[in-house]
């Protein structure tokens, strides 16, 4: 909590969330991350941090959002 405190950017949000157990604060920053920096969201979505967050419906309408399989 203290990192998330200490950041405000989306993509930071999201891993630390997610790292955090928040899925639900952990998809909100993924998809605002989308709109701002998709290209590295597209690659975010691969990393093991995001794994607890796959199989998700959010987490597939961020996929979709960025065009992605």
């Amino acid at each position: 909590e203290t990192m998330a405190a200490a950041h405000d950017h989306p993509y930071r949000l999201a891993i630390i969330y997610a790292a955090l157990g928040e899925k639900d604060r952990a998809l909100l920053a993924l998809d605002r991350a989308a709109d701002i920096l998709p290209q590295r969201v597209g690659l975010l979505l691969m990393d093991p941090e995001m794994a607890s967050l796959r199989g998700d419906a959010r987490f597939e309408a961020v996929r979709r959002k960025l065009g992605l399989p």
